[in-house]
């Protein structure tokens, strides 16, 4: 006997087969129907750090507005570099999925994300976010060598120009000049630093001092073999207060006497001590007068008396001692008329400036190109008030072949002399100034240096500026470029 045909329930078939594919389907997410709507469910920060790392999320609801669990949601950069995670969630079951997105490393720019969800009213969310510009970079007790720069971020050293020497210190010694700020190697942190020809030297916060460049002018006690790229300590266990580098030869205030001691090249007599025999370190200047201020220019140096008085020793050869002759003094000497002479002191090549108590600025030594302000190119033997009589809180003379001088008032910065390669700052090149001259840009200004055919100030928000000559990096703003007004220096 046959049997009948076995029949088949279609309708149990297609329901089997419905649970199979469901079970093998993800679990992590579903296809959302039509009418589901995708919303940020907190708005992104409109500004940002760049790099920084930032919290998106998208909430994804249906059409009766109730949240959904378990959508999948796909999160993209679209714009500004950087980068997100997870690149795909799926919604928990508040309706939200979140990624962390972590902002491109260019300052200044619009970075754009999306969240994209298929079928959703809505999508693709689009996430914008400006990273912020970067934050700029400052420094304070600015000082000027011959073709380098350096200043104190907080008590981080920061040099950068000229490494012929080692004088950046950071390390090693470079042919090649270095055109940003560099951190001074060894970790140090200090309290005042000063730059000189092809060396540097700086004071740390416990009052020990450094230095580093040139072997023959370190004062470490020893004879060094090569020169020196990183931090050495000189050969005096005494603390400092104060330091001034100048062209080969470096003096500092001790911190318990506030005598004057010098070390380096003594030729001229420019250590002051009395012998023309140049030492291995540190040597005491011949004079009972303790000191406030000190500066060293190009073999000769000066100094503020406590008692009074700017007292002068070294070179002379263009009454740069400013005591009415040209004769060469190998001990401290009265500068004429300098009683007053109290707030500041600023040396050059050979010529010299000091504000007095009424914050005047009087000059002397040579006036080849006006650097001494008066209005004329007189050399001068005693000191004479520069022209205007402006009321000044810095003052700056140039290094090297420079002679220029820089000062700021309570409104300007202004600077006059020699103007061969723009370091007056006015925005012209070869045109000498023989009075005080604004810099360009205007601006309100702390501090102010100058180096060999170029000069640096720092803005009252301790941002700084380079102007002048930069064959050598000296501008530090990552060419090599003249400039004629002054630019900002770049960031290490």
């Amino acid at each position: 006997m046959s049997l009948p045909a076995r029949r088949t329930n279609t309708r149990f078939t297609a329901l089997v087969l419905s649970v199979v594919a469901l079970a093998c389907s993800p679990a992590s997410a579903v296809a959302p129907p039509a009418g589901n709507t995708i919303v940020k469910a907190h708005a992104e920060p409109a500004t940002a750090a760049a790099a920084s790392v930032e919290t998106i999320d998208a909430l994804v609801t249906d059409a009766t507005n109730q949240p959904l669990a378990g959508v999948l949601v796909t999160f993209t950069v679209t714009s500004g570099g950087g980068s997100i995670a997870p690149a795909t969630a799926t919604t928990a079951p508040n309706g939200i999925a979140s990624a962390q997105w972590t902002l491109g490393a260019a300052a200044n720019t619009d970075n754009r994300a999306t969240a994209t969800v298929a079928m959703a009213s809505g999508s693709p969310l689009v996430y914008l976010t400006h990273t912020n510009a970067a934050p700029a970079f400052q420094l304070a007790n600015l000082t000027a060598g011959e073709f380098h720069a350096c200043g104190l971020a907080v008590d981080v050293a920061y040099c950068w120009g000229s490494n012929a020497h080692g004088e950046i210190g950071k390390g090693v010694i470079d042919p090649a000049p270095d055109t940003r700020p560099v951190a001074v190697a060894g970790g140090l942190h200090f309290k005042a630093i000063a730059a000189g020809r092809n060396h540097t030297c700086g004071i740390t916060l416990a009052g020990a001092t450094y230095c580093w460049g040139d072997k023959a002018l370190l004062g470490t006690g020893v004879v060094e073999p090569a020169d020196r790229p990183n931090p050495s300590l000189i050969s005096s266990v005494q603390f400092w207060d104060a330091i001034s580098v100048g062209f080969n030869s470096t003096c500092a205030i001790a911190a318990t006497t506030h005598f004057v001691w010098c070390w380096g090249n003594n030729v001229f007599g420019q250590l002051g001590d009395g012998p023309t025999t140049t030492p291995l370190g540190p040597v005491q200047i011949a004079s009972v007068n303790t000191f406030t201020a000190i500066a060293v220019g190009e073999q000769y140096a000066c100094g503020i008396a406590t008692a009074g008085g700017v007292y002068c020793w070294g070179l002379n050869n263009n009454g740069q001692l400013g005591d009415g002759s040209t004769t060469q003094h190998l001990t401290p000497t009265l500068v004429a008329g300098s009683s007053t002479f109290t707030v500041r002191i600023a040396t050059g090549v050979r010529h010299t400036c000091a504000v007095d108590a009424s914050s005047h600025v009087w000059c002397w030594g040579i006036d080849a190109n006006g650097e001494l302000g008066d209005g004329a190119t007189t050399q001068r033997l005693v000191p004479v008030a520069t022209a205007a009589g402006l009321a000044y809180s810095a003052i700056a003379a140039g290094s090297g072949g420079s002679n220029h001088t820089c000062g700021i008032t309570s409104t300007q910065l202004n600077c006059w002399g020699r103007n061969s390669d723009g370091q007056l700052g006015d925005g012209t090149s070869g045109i000498d100034r023989l009075v005080p001259t604004q810099v360009a840009g205007g601006g309100a200004w702390l501090e102010v240096v100058a180096g060999n055919g170029f000069s640096c100030a720092a803005n009252t928000s301790h941002v700084v500026s380079c102007w002048g000559h930069s064959s050598l990096g000296s501008l530090g703003d990552g060419t090599t470029l003249a400039r004629l007004v002054p630019t900002p220096i770049l960031p290490p």
